[in-house]
């Protein structure tokens, strides 16, 4: 599974404008594009404030998985 980071997205989202702009890619496309970004961003935020309330409960050794997606020697 590949290990894709936001940073990634974010490269991959500027391509495809560029393409746009080209003529490469129909707006379709580029449309679909925009929306797959839009929910890996939306589950980055949910995964940003799961984050923040383990920390405010005192479960700080959590967040790492949470935000890895791999689990801790706690968890395991």
């Amino acid at each position: 599974m590949p290990r894709n980071k936001l940073s990634d997205l974010n490269n991959h989202l500027f391509e495809a404008l560029e393409k746009l702009k080209d003529g490469d890619m129909d707006i379709q496309t580029a449309k679909t594009i925009s929306d797959i970004g839009k929910n890996i961003v939306e589950i980055e935020k949910v995964k940003v404030m799961q984050a923040r309330t383990l920390i405010a409960a005192g479960y700080d050794s959590h967040v790492p998985s949470l935000m890895t997606g791999e689990k801790t020697k706690e968890e395991e």
